[in-house]
């Protein structure tokens, strides 16, 4: 592995500074978003590897005050979909530091995020002594066909797409058991993979992104899993952002490349649907707008925990 520093730090790291870490590769307009949502909740430093982007992610990066920025340009797919690069980066930047570990397509919500900043809620999990908080993969999508969902002149991502699946998930259903089989459904599920025959099921959508990092933790299989037995009893979720124009020319190009998980076998998938309906559309009967985190607790999609005053 070979990660070459491209910045220095700009700035003295404090000792209670939330660090956010990515991997990205051609990411530009989705990451100045993302940049701009994480800023907001309190993410003091980015850590970002940049695996070969052309289409100017580097220098965007390169160019931002808070950010601290690698590159390589070795195999995504053999650094286990970037965790190889990821960790010895929390070891060596994040260790007594809370730390977010998200993609560029995916925006990071917590219970009552809107009014309480993300020093404000992981203050409240030191007290309790919890040192992780799980989560949801949300799909997000348009009422436009994807080939038509764009989002030039937005301000945010979700003015481009505002829709979730409200249904489908087996993890609101009462009595779920909560293992990770029930983590998948939406519209992946729905239309990529639902009354199709597939080598394997569709995407699993549970996630551990914001962990108290210390030397000693590993995540397994990407951010899926990760050794704790003091998750918070609240959770959180990503609101996942894939569905744009250009995602048919994006999926093929990934096909071809083999990078991603399992020689990017889901991308086949999406690809062979994309194919078919050059049309396609997400929008359902049981779609739903999303209006905020307190539409999401009580939809199931998250939970709320008990607060000690920050």
């Amino acid at each position: 592995m070979a990660l070459e520093s491209l910045t220095e730090p700009r700035r003295g790291r404090g000792s209670d500074d939330l660090l956010a870490f990515l991997c990205v590769r051609n990411e530009l307009p989705l990451l100045q978003h993302g940049l701009a949502h994480h800023r907001a909740l309190g993410i003091d430093e980015f850590v970002v590897v940049d695996n070969g982007s052309t289409d100017g992610t580097t220098e965007h990066l390169a160019a931002q005050h808070d950010v601290r920025l690698y590159c390589t340009e070795d195999s995504y797919g053999a650094s286990r979909c970037g965790i190889d690069w990821i960790h010895p980066l929390l070891h060596e930047h994040a260790c007594g530091h809370w730390a977010l570990v998200l993609d560029a397509d995916e925006l990071f919500l917590y219970p009552g995020c809107e009014q309480l900043s993300l020093r404000e809620f992981v203050s409240s999990l030191d007290q309790r002594g919890v040192d992780g908080v799980g989560g949801f993969l949300l799909d997000m999508y348009s009422d436009r066909p994807i080939a038509e969902t764009r989002l030039d002149g937005l301000n945010d991502l979700l003015a481009a797409c505002p829709f979730f699946d409200g249904d489908g998930y087996d993890f609101l259903q009462p009595g779920a058991s909560l293992t990770p089989e029930h983590f998948r459904g939406g519209p992946r599920d729905r239309v990529f993979w639902a009354g199709r025959e597939r080598e394997l099921p569709p995407p699993y959508l549970g996630k551990i992104p914001l962990v108290k990092w210390h030397r000693g933790r590993e995540y397994k299989a990407s951010t899926h899993l990760i050794a704790s037995e003091r998750l918070a009893q609240e959770t959180c979720v990503l609101l996942h952002f894939k569905f744009f124009a250009g995602f048919s020319e994006s999926v093929a190009r990934e096909v071809q490349r083999k990078e991603h998980w399992n020689s990017a076998i889901q991308y086949s998938s999406y690809l062979e649907v994309v194919e078919e309906d050059r049309a396609l559309n997400l929008l359902y009967p049981g779609s739903v707008r999303f209006s905020g985190t307190a539409q999401l607790v009580e939809r199931g999609f998250m939970r709320e925990g008990p607060r000690s005053e920050p």
